[in-house]
């Protein structure tokens, strides 16, 4: 003997809830990981326009300090050469070697942005598709299933002691 009908109507409409229960919480998923992407891609739009005006400022103000530098040596009648030379381009280096840093400082957090703007997409789409549909209702079937299982076994009827549910009797 199976599950009694009552049993059964509640099972399959507790996973019916269920599987629509869980598919609304994957549709809303679906929407914060959709506007995660965009807050994502946007703060990528923000590192690259940040990355550019940080260099851009830079490169203003060690051109101004370079140029300074130059102007100070000039006016005071020391030869470029030797030590002075030495400080000038020393000077250089380090202002272009902080120029890259700052580019490359502002590249890295394009991408990361970037990055976590693609794995957003990527969630979005799962959580949107067919496959993760059925993953759900897959689930959820089963889980009714076993449920249904379970009561079926509960309902059987049990056997007399010492006989088995053929007739024949144990010999212990």
């Amino acid at each position: 003997m199976g599950a009694d009908p009552v049993t059964v109507g509640l099972t399959l409409g507790g996973a019916a809830f269920s599987f629509y229960g869980q598919r609304q919480a994957a549709k809303a998923q679906e929407r914060a990981e959709r506007a995660n992407a965009a807050y994502h891609a946007e703060q990528a739009r923000h590192a690259e326009a940040q990355k550019r005006r940080s260099a851009d400022i830079y490169l203003r103000q060690s051109t101004e300090f370079l140029g300074e530098q130059k102007s100070l040596i000039a006016k005071s009648g020391v030869d470029f050469t030797g030590s002075v030379l030495s400080k000038v381009i020393s000077s250089t280096y380090a202002a272009e070697k902080e120029y890259l840093a700052i580019l490359r400082e502002g590249d890295m957090n394009v991408k990361l942005a970037s990055m976590r703007a693609d794995a957003a997409r990527r969630n979005a789409d799962f959580l949107g598709s067919s496959e993760y549909s059925t993953i759900l209702t897959l689930g959820t079937l089963l889980n009714a299933g076993g449920d249904l299982a379970i009561a079926g076994a509960r309902n059987k009827p049990s056997s007399p002691a010492g006989t088995s549910l053929s007739g024949d009797t144990y010999t212990g």
